[in-house]
């Protein structure tokens, strides 16, 4: 009966320890998805600053209210879409637009 309950034991530490590296590998995969989504730009926090737009963001025209997606930065114009990223709405210039 002690070397059933001896075994029922050491299959569980040894699930545990393969549990304990498998989270640890997904907190890596984590780090990897921050960096690249919240860190894409790294440059945007002084962009801001300066009242500069970067690729990507969420904005709201000033006369209508309504969100935008900017895509590009064409001639000194935002080349903005809807925030679903499907339709252009137009080019407008940093004036234009707020956060």
């Amino acid at each position: 009966m002690t070397t059933f309950i001896a075994i029922i034991f050491l299959v569980f530490g040894i699930l545990q320890i393969i549990l304990f590296f498998k989270l640890w590998g997904m907190t890596n995969d984590i780090k990897a998805i921050k960096e690249k989504y919240l860190t894409a730009n790294p440059n945007s926090y002084i962009l801001k600053q300066r009242g500069e737009f970067c690729n990507g963001e969420i904005v709201k025209e000033i006369k209508t209210g309504r969100s935008m997606l900017i895509k590009e930065v064409k001639n000194g114009k935002y080349v903005c879409f809807t925030t679903n990223g499907t339709t252009c709405i137009g080019h407008f210039d940093a004036s234009e637009l707020s956060y």
